[in-house]
């Protein structure tokens, strides 16, 4: 296993793993097209260092150690300082030597990750915390990753804390997370500061949920801010949707739509229901579309987002728009858990629908009166019924609409103002049974 595998140990947010970067096994004949090179030249400091640990020759390892320095690396500025002691005759007695003899943060490091490579833990544990100590954050971060595999909780937070306060601000996204569910708000408050101080996106909206929670709503608006400045979807969403609750909307739509761009779906779906509310047809439109583009291809979250966008457009009777996001709903590979097979029945079953395909029809109709029957769960044979009532008040057929849709409401799931309001029962809303039976329900 080469160093630069324990250089590139991360801490990730709601989680911790090692990430190994495999060395080029290419020759040296080929080195010019290894890619690392590439990113090294394209301003990856990480790349620069690694190439530079690869080489055998001195010389052309400092050339590399030189760049990452250029690139604000604090490694590589570290290690071209050793490279610049003549007595080394090999890496590790080089690393030693700046450990022991210099005092050196970043010798210590490289020198406790050279022995947890031979498996000397416990002389590699402490050089680790002797780096840490004198500030090397990547050292706290390495002991952090040994105590969460030995589920040594003490020095989990410990290390954290270190890690944290030495710049490392994922972790203290972290640290906010764990501190807020204990609950203790105000030291989840006092780490996203720290987090946000240090330029973390996710620190700062955290901070800013934490002061709206309690009410304080400019200060949760400058922590909301300050997310979306750094390019954070969530932080623009938040700045959008607190700004709605204070009636400044012009400004609200600004950053919601910004957050939208950004692909948070849950902004483009407020945008469209916001649009819709206030009878901007178009406006609507054009976010339902974007709320069932942008989602991922084959998430149960792109299946529904499309479904719902196909009924709206379809209530305006923008018929060729829908039958496309219907087709996007139905072709999803999403998975095959009951859920979402439901739903995409439902997509495929309108799609039939529209497209006069009465083979699909059939096969969608006798799929949903199987789950409105056999389905285990009742929400699961309650949402089957509904949909297909919808389905037959489609066609016309109001014996079959009225007899579903009783099924659904005998489950108790549904409210009178929703099924009241959902156009795909236009054909039967006119009728005196449809209003009885609504009123025996509710």
């Amino acid at each position: 296993m080469k160093l630069i595998a324990f250089l590139l140990i991360i801490i990730q947010v709601m989680g911790c793993s090692h990430i190994e970067k495999k060395a080029d096994q290419k020759t040296e004949g080929l080195i010019s097209y290894d890619p690392l090179i590439v990113k090294c030249e394209n301003g990856d400091s990480d790349s620069c260092i690694e190439v530079g640990l690869k080489k055998n020759d001195a010389l052309l390892a400092a050339d590399f150690f030189k760049k990452a320095c250029e690139l604000k690396s604090e490694v590589g500025c570290g290690i071209i300082i050793f490279y610049l002691d003549k007595k080394s005759k090999s890496s590790k007695d080089l690393f030693a030597r700046s450990c022991y003899l210099k005092k050196n943060k970043i010798g210590c490091h490289f020198l406790g990750l050279f022995y947890l490579r031979e498996k000397q833990n416990e002389l590699a544990k402490n050089l680790l915390k002797k780096s840490c100590e004198m500030g090397f954050a990547d050292s706290c971060k390495e002991i952090l990753r040994q105590a969460i595999s030995q589920k040594d909780k003490e020095n989990v937070l410990i290390y954290m804390e270190k890690a944290c306060n030495l710049g490392k601000e994922k972790i203290c996204f972290i640290l906010a997370q764990y501190n807020f569910s204990l609950p203790k708000l105000k030291k989840a408050l006092q780490y996203a500061k720290v987090g946000c101080d240090q330029k973390g996106k996710e620190s700062c909206y955290f901070a800013g949920l934490i002061k709206q929670a309690s009410g304080e709503l400019k200060e949760a608006l400058d922590f909301f801010d300050r997310s979306c400045l750094l390019r954070s979807s969530k932080g623009c969403y938040f700045l959008g949707k607190t700004l709605m609750l204070i009636n400044k909307k012009p400004q609200a739509i600004q950053y919601l739509n910004e957050a939208c761009d950004k692909n948070f779906i849950q902004a483009c779906l407020d945008l469209a229901n916001y649009y819709q509310e206030n009878n901007l047809k178009n406006d609507a439109i054009i976010f339902f579309v974007k709320s069932c583009k942008k989602t991922e291809a084959n998430s149960i979250e792109r299946v529904l987002n499309c479904l719902m966008s196909a009924q709206y457009m379809t209530q305006f009777f923008d018929r060729k728009s829908s039958l496309e996001l219907y087709q996007l709903a139905c072709d999803s590979k999403a998975g095959d858990k009951d859920k979402i097979l439901d739903i995409k029945n439902d997509a495929c079953t309108r799609l039939a629908f529209y497209k006069n395909d009465s083979k699909s029809l059939k096969k969608g109709v006798d799929y949903s009166k199987n789950r409105c029957k056999n389905a285990s769960s009742k929400k699961d044979r309650a949402y089957n019924c509904f949909s297909l009532a919808c389905v037959l008040s489609l066609k016309n057929q109001f014996s079959g609409a009225i007899l579903y849709l009783e099924k659904a409401l005998k489950e108790k799931i549904f409210q009178r103002k929703y099924i009241e309001s959902d156009f795909e029962l236009m054909n039967i809303k006119n009728h005196s049974e449809f209003q009885d039976l609504l009123n025996s329900y509710f």
